[in-house]
């Protein structure tokens, strides 16, 4: 049985959310304050605590939404599971380069990025921890975890060296490039 949710809960979530996202463009995180957020919203503090615990909860609650959205695990998660490891791999690293693109407004301190980092670890590390699990069942789930870690990290490393770079390549020449040496290491060059 599904319950259905109060539309009155709905909208005041999206009306905090969205203004979070006003105010992120207006001023650095570190200025803006749940006072702030409520009076944009045009809540009361009680609604906005129902919802989240402080603004750190809610900046982890969107980047962990928009990364979802941009990594298209909200819609068509069959769709996913019958992907390659290496279409996988690719359409991940596009995906977070198309993300990288709209943490500006979010992150302008250490604080905000190491808690963007995390939720991005994280999710890049339980989306691969699934997709090894599904093909390739065979291989002990600790190894799966160790192979996600190693993945989310190479994933974000060749991020950070694309959007650095003169990105004079678009992100799926760059990731074409070096793909085959990821999947079959370097010896496959």
């Amino acid at each position: 049985m599904q319950v259905k949710k109060d539309p009155r809960v709905t909208r005041s979530r999206t009306q905090i959310i969205d203004s979070f996202i006003l105010l992120s463009g207006k001023k650095p995180f570190a200025s803006i304050t749940v006072k702030d957020i409520t009076k944009e919203a045009q809540i009361n503090r009680a609604t906005f605590y129902n919802h989240f615990l402080d603004k750190y909860d809610l900046l982890e609650q969107v980047v962990s939404e928009a990364l979802r959205s941009n990594l298209g695990c909200n819609s068509h998660p069959d769709i996913k599971q019958h992907l390659s490891t290496e279409d996988t791999l690719r359409e991940l690293f596009i995906s977070l380069i198309r993300f990288e693109k709209t943490l500006d407004s979010y992150s302008d301190g250490f604080e905000e990025s190491e808690m963007i980092d995390l939720v991005i670890h994280s999710h890049l590390i339980d989306i691969l921890s699934s997709h090894l699990a599904l093909h390739k069942p065979g291989i002990d789930s600790s190894v799966h975890l160790k192979l996600a870690r190693m993945l989310t990290h190479a994933l974000l490393g060749m991020t950070r060296d694309y959007c650095e770079s003169s990105q004079a390549e678009s992100p799926g020449d760059y990731i074409d490039s070096v793909l085959p040496a990821l999947i079959n290491g370097l010896d496959s060059l």
